[in-house]
């Protein structure tokens, strides 16, 4: 109507057993398994340290016939998937992937069953488990009993459950003790990962510092009592802190047929460590090959290629417990109880609906609800980006995470933990990290190879020094051999194709967490690489350029009985959620018309409004609502009359003023029977305060500005006259299909190719509307953006954000939003390109140190130190992507 508008495969512990066989089934057409039913399975991924790993992942996950639409993500450790039931289990998936990868796999709860509670009990005895309550789905115990003999039982609750506290009270629960709030499965996952990393570091350290005194110091001791020690200890460190990349990189070789990062240092501690074993023996039989036995190398080696993959797993974890979007949840609120007079501190998971909660000052406000009490200030920076205070008293929102500051405020709660903004929030961005841009498949077919590449310059390496060696430096062989495997191992390790597998990823999990603080969420990663460069920006009017606070001005009928009249528009407007449908709804409710007609069948005409039929005196009555070009009177003298009698608009308000909210010149809205005009209605919308300065701004950085309406041409001039934008660029009596065609007809002439498959070329075309009626246009956009609802509130102007065609969400409804997605597409490829360029310089400058290019002049990296390469070439990388959140707080200018 827009006229107006853990267990182990059991392959890999007893090979005698069968693998399941579904698994592997390829013939989609296999009547006896029936229809494909697929389930969406979200899983974590414990052990990733660099694209190699993804990789791997991806190629085992696409080896299972039955999964489609799959997805990886290595800074969140996460993949996610759909799997045909008809043909697998997901027990058996996550089984197979166990046992072709390395990786610890565990599935995530989906949304339906995120909504449990982890109660702490002296004994299972303690639940009433005997007939479950409606909203109680599972009652089970979680692990086993702790030290304290206290055990842990988990109550799963229906996805309608909103009374979590009185259901415990059902199972005889009264005030239950909870586990803490378990820790985004990211955060978790990649805290193990930490703690693992920090042993084997540790472990490798202790036992290498006294192979290195033993190297270095002048201790007298005999040579063969130093070097077997030496090599106890060497022997130690590669069996314990090494020996995990041995199963790694033959599993991905024989699974994959791909060789990654710990192929690599498979290969240069396994030479490093059997030199040296070589070498020890050659010394005590006679035949001295080194001064040493090499040991102090192998041994540092593994010892700083640990330190290296601990350093770049602790900044990964940084920045993944930085710009978690739930680490704003504070885990406790204040219940006030019956007299308000006393409080209650309780789990905030235990807050359920009716329940009014205290923030006290300086405190961190627990979940969604509405102020019924006191005021203050609120810092809402960390949510929308603002860095002023904003002021609440009674009746206004207040949004979980953000930050009371100077005075107290009681809360009615509006939205439970579950389902709170934070949530929200959290569930879309983690979802929307999942996703792939284009610069990162460059990357990763970038990392596939550059293994290959290393093992064979490294070859060519040892080669070439063989050859200089014997024949230019007239060097015996055992020398020109030993020189040689030195240039070898510092070349296959000091390379490192992790600062170009995450170049992407870290900039884009921070990008989209800095947006989504500024309530902008963008749903496909992939926009953050085009929205730089849009081009023209084209504006929906009504609920998006206007507030869609539309109201009933003036009113005409044409029908004696105007009595008649209302009853049949509010039957047609009623279940309507347009702006427009709204406002009439408001207004004929005013009148005191309360029951509608009820229709025997109506249609919504997209664009245009409204058509229902019914039986009256026994025949078939037509009554159709909508725009003036949808119902076919703009000429006619009945609206000529009308629109004469209206008063004439006030002057056009300054462009640049930014406290624009002035009404608007007025559109119409008309209804006919049996196409005859019986009424018409004048209607006014309030022009966004933000709206004139975004123009201005996107102006200002040469984006043309366009504006495309099912309203009259009136009410769309004028929008176009206070905002500054052209004539031309300002069309009326759009339908969704003329708002495609325009959108595709830019597009076309400023050479773009819309489509991810074909080539992009030229100026790249953006839509911004609230969701009503815009959707093909939407998605015919290289950029699409939705206006969305400020967090918390239970009314919408869009259509459902979760399932929209749009690439970005403004959550809040402020258009300034749009300016915010720009900047941050901006930096944020500013930094991926410099990543990129970071990881090219290190990798070339590295090598060719390594392989001696430089010796001559008494430059190159010694072996034994060629492990600090991961530090070298990843930390910039993690820094680069962190001053995306370290940088400019206001994005709207």
């Amino acid at each position: 109507m827009g006229g107006c508008g853990e267990t182990k495969s059991c392959c890999s512990s007893n090979d005698n057993l069968v693998r399941p066989k579904p698994l592997f089934v390829a013939d989609e057409s296999d009547l006896e398994r029936g229809s494909p039913v697929y389930e969406h399975v979200k899983i974590s991924v414990g052990g990733m340290t660099c694209s190699g790993c993804e990789n791997r992942l991806r190629k085992a996950l696409e080896r299972i016939p039955a999964l489609k639409d799959i997805k990886t993500d290595l800074v969140l450790m996460q993949a996610q998937f759909r799997v045909d039931l008809a043909r697998t289990s997901v027990d058996d998936v996550l089984a197979e992937v166990r046992h072709m990868t390395p990786y610890s796999v565990e599935r995530l709860a989906s949304e339906s069953e995120e909504r449990f509670l982890d109660v702490i009990v002296d004994s299972p005895r303690d639940v009433n488990q005997n007939n479950l309550p409606d909203g109680i789905v599972d009652v089970e115990q979680h692990g086993k009993e702790n030290k304290n003999g206290k055990t842990t039982m988990r109550i799963t609750f229906g996805p309608n459950a909103s009374h979590h506290r009185n259901l415990l009270e059902k199972l005889g629960l009264q005030d239950p003790i909870l586990a803490p709030i378990p820790l985004p499965s990211s955060v978790a996952v990649g805290r193990k990962q930490l703690d693992k990393e920090m042993y084997y570091f540790s472990l490798a350290a202790v036992l290498t510092i006294p192979v290195l005194i033993l190297a270095w110091a002048p201790i007298h001791a005999r040579r063969l009592v130093k070097e077997s020690i030496s090599l106890v200890l060497a022997t130690i460190v590669q069996l314990v802190a090494a020996w995990e990349f041995y199963p790694s990189a033959i599993k991905t070789l024989y699974y994959t047929r791909t060789p990654d990062m710990d192929l690599l240092i498979v290969l240069s501690t396994s030479s490093a460590y059997v030199y040296s074993i070589v070498a020890f023996g050659l010394i005590h039989t006679g035949h001295d090959i080194s001064k040493n036995s090499f040991f102090e190398t192998s041994a540092l080696l593994i010892t700083l290629i640990r330190l290296g993959r601990f350093i770049s797993e602790l900044a990964k974890q940084k920045a993944t417990e930085s710009v978690s979007i739930r680490s704003l949840q504070t885990p406790h609120a204040l219940l006030l109880l019956k007299n308000r007079t006393e409080s209650k501190e309780l789990d905030v998971r235990l807050l359920q609906q009716g329940d009014v909660f205290r923030v006290p000052p300086h405190t961190r406000i627990p979940t969604d609800g509405v102020v019924v009490y006191g005021g203050s200030q609120v810092d809402e920076s960390m949510m929308t980006g603002e860095s002023k205070p904003v002021a609440k008293g009674i009746d206004s929102q207040v949004t979980a995470g953000t930050v009371n500051l100077d005075g107290q405020l009681d809360v009615a709660l509006s939205r439970t933990y579950w389902d709170n903004s934070i949530s929200e929030i959290g569930t879309l961005v983690e979802n929307a990290e999942l996703s792939k841009p284009k610069l990162q498949a460059i990357a990763d077919r970038v990392a596939r190879f550059f293994v290959y590449a290393i093992v064979a310059l490294s070859l060519t390496v040892f080669t070439v020094w063989v050859c200089v060696g014997k024949f230019v430096l007239k060097q015996e062989s055992k020398n020109a051999v030993s020189k040689s495997i030195q240039y070898m191992i510092a070349t296959l390790i000091v390379s490192c194709p992790c600062a170009i597998g995450l170049a992407v990823p870290m900039v884009i999990v921070i990008a989209s967490s800095v947006a989504a603080k500024n309530e902008v969420i963008f749903r496909n990663p992939a926009v953050i690489e085009i929205a730089k460069d849009v081009k023209h920006i084209i504006f929906d009017k009504t609920g998006t350029l206007t507030k869609g606070e539309i109201t009933v001005t003036h009113e005409a009928f044409f029908l004696e009985r105007s009595a008649v009249t209302l009853p049949h528009l509010l039957g047609l407007v009623s279940n309507n959620r347009h702006p427009v449908s709204r406002a009439l709804v408001r207004h004929l409710e005013a009148k005191g018309v309360r029951t509608g007609t009820a229709y025997d069948s109506s249609v919504v005409i997209v664009g245009g409004g409204i058509e229902g039929r019914v039986k009256a005196d026994e025949k078939d009555l037509v009554v159709r609502a909508g725009n003036l070009s949808f119902l076919g009177l703009e000429d006619t003298a009945q609206v000529k009359s009308f629109k004469a009698s209206l008063p004439s608009p006030s002057k056009a308000t300054d462009p640049s003023s930014t406290n624009l909210a002035g009404d608007l010149e007025s559109s119409f809205f008309g209804v006919t029977l049996d196409g005859s005009l019986v009424a018409l209605f004048a209607l006014t919308d309030v022009l966004r305060p933000e709206a004139p300065h975004v123009v201005s701004s996107l102006r200002k950085q040469g984006v043309a500005v366009h504006i495309l309406s099912g309203d009259d041409a009136r009410a769309v001039s004028r929008v176009a006259q206070i905002l500054g934008i052209p004539a031309s660029q300002a069309l009326a009596r759009c339908s969704p299909a003329g708002k495609q065609a325009y959108v595709a007809r830019l597009q076309e002439e400023g050479g773009s190719h819309h489509g991810a498959s074909k080539k992009r070329r030229g100026a790249i075309v953006g839509f911004v509307g609230d969701g009503t009626n815009d959707a093909v246009a939407l998605t015919q956009a290289d950029v699409s953006v939705v206006v969305g609802c400020a967090l918390g509130s239970t009314s919408s102007t869009t259509s459902d954000i979760a399932t929209s065609s749009a690439s970005i969400v403004l959550l809040r409804g402020d258009l300034c939003g749009v300016l915010t997605a720009l900047a941050i597409s901006r930096r944020a490829v500013q930094r991926i390109l410099f990543n990129f360029t970071w990881a090219v310089v290190y990798n070339v400058l590295a090598i060719l140190l390594a392989a001696g290019a430089l010796s001559t002049k008494n430059v190159s990296i010694p072996p034994e130190f060629a492990g600090l390469g991961e530090i070298v070439s990843v930390l910039p990388v993690v820094l680069i992507a962190f001053t995306l959140q370290w940088g400019r707080r206001d994005w709207k200018n």
